[in-house]
């Protein structure tokens, strides 16, 4: 049996370059500014954090002066660097994902993979002798053009959904939907995908273009979901529609927040903490304030009840979901993905349920309530259902727990288990 070399393997240091260009009058280059962002820094930035060692740029003196690693024009005494090189177009648009698939894929040794005419891959050595670099520069249409002319070449197929090449300025619409595409989530609900998501998107996609941050748009959607709460002291349907479409446009402007960091590379933590308590800010208000006017309005004990219930469990759940799930969290990503640390692929079927009721869509339910004036009527639901959730999410931490300590065991005694 013929073993696999680290090289081969794609286990050594790695190396994204980005063919960089300037645009002409009407043509792509690495300076076209795609949803706010240019190329180049898209291009730059995703290889960062697809977990390349080295992220370069060869391109033209233009482009000095950018704030990047410059390489200029590449000449044979200035080799390669050694291990692993992928090469893309500045025009090319890639997730991290298939970035990190050209990173690991095997490639054999003495071969340039050309991936969908968009990229090449190839396993440099360490000797310049043996991997000089082209003299007379490059060709952005070939990305093979900066790798050793005497490799083998052979051609590879990936997954189209992972990349986008925007060759035209007639491309840039579809470009732009592709990349607003990108931001649904698998794990959305069903009327937060097709009818919240559309909406927010459309949005971001004009926020892009001005001077407003994530951090602003999660302080303007916390705004409009506390401006709906005062409607929801009324027994009226006309204000109490009012209040849960404010409720629904404040969900709706939630999501702009996110999808905009996302686009412009601007996530941190800070605005992690900012979206997940305001959000709960605007529930315990918009809960507070269906309590209070429907007891005024009843004179009955059971919406104060039903209200202390809703309000204090929700509360007490997300404390627990922040102090347990997101607070260990580290590095770069979203903050709050699930209400457990085992989610995705090590999701219970419990762990799913908990995720699939903290999705928005109740506010439909609250929006039809409001139509007949019995918006009141979602604090029973509430009430019975928010410690009903509590305790199923103690179940899921402790299970996490107890999960955890025995990682930390198997770890102890020589290895964690697969």
């Amino acid at each position: 049996m013929v073993m696999e070399t680290a090289v081969e393997r794609g286990d050594h240091p790695r190396t994204l370059i980005v063919m960089a260009r300037p645009s002409d009058a009407d043509g792509i280059g690495a300076d076209t500014v795609v949803l706010g962002v240019s190329l180049l820094q898209r291009a730059l930035l995703n290889g960062r954090r697809a977990g390349f060692d080295r992220v370069l740029i060869a391109g033209t003196p233009l482009l000095k002066g950018s704030g990047y690693t410059e390489v200029g024009r590449l000449l044979p005494e200035a080799p390669l660097p050694a291990g692993r090189v992928v090469v893309v177009a500045d025009q090319v648009l890639a997730t991290t994902d298939w970035l990190q698939e050209l990173a690991a894929m095997p490639v054999a040794e003495n071969v340039v993979e050309i991936v969908d005419d968009v990229a090449a891959v190839a396993n440099i050595r360490a000797d310049p002798l043996v991997s000089p670099m082209v003299a007379a520069g490059f060709d952005v249409a070939h990305p093979a053009s900066l790798l050793p002319a005497d490799l083998t070449v052979k051609e590879r197929h990936l997954r189209p959904t992972g990349r986008c090449l925007l060759s035209d300025t007639k491309d840039l619409p579809a470009t732009e939907r592709w990349l607003l595409r990108s931001l649904i989530k698998d794990t959305e609900g069903f009327m937060s995908r097709h009818v919240e998501r559309p909406i927010s998107l459309a949005i971001t996609r004009r926020l892009c273009r001005t001077a407003i941050t994530p951090n602003a748009m999660t302080l303007i959607s916390v705004g409009v979901g506390l401006l709906s709460a005062p409607f929801f002291l009324s027994g009226q349907a006309i204000w109490q529609t009012v209040g849960a479409l404010l409720f629904l446009a404040h969900s709706i402007l939630d999501g702009c927040d996110g999808e905009l960091a996302r686009l412009t590379y601007r996530e941190s933590r800070w605005g992690g903490l900012l979206d997940f308590w305001g959000d709960n800010i605007v529930h315990v208000a918009v809960f507070g304030a269906m309590m209070i006017g429907a007891g005024m309005q009843t004179g009955s004990w059971w919406p104060y009840a039903a209200g202390a219930s809703a309000v204090l469990t929700s509360a007490i759940s997300a404390a627990l979901v922040y102090w347990c799930t997101m607070r260990p969290k580290v590095g770069a990503g979203p903050l709050f993905t699930s209400v457990s640390r085992a989610d995705g692929a090590d999701g219970t079927p419990l762990r799913r349920i908990l995720d699939a009721l903290t999705r928005r869509d109740f506010i439909y339910l609250i929006l039809v309530l409001a139509v007949f004036g019995k918006a009141a009527w979602f604090l029973i639901l509430a009430g019975i259902g928010a410690p009903i959730f509590l305790i199923a999410l103690l179940v899921v931490v402790s299970s996490d727990s107890k999960r955890g300590d025995s990682r930390r065991g198997d770890s102890k005694r020589g290895g964690i288990p697969a």
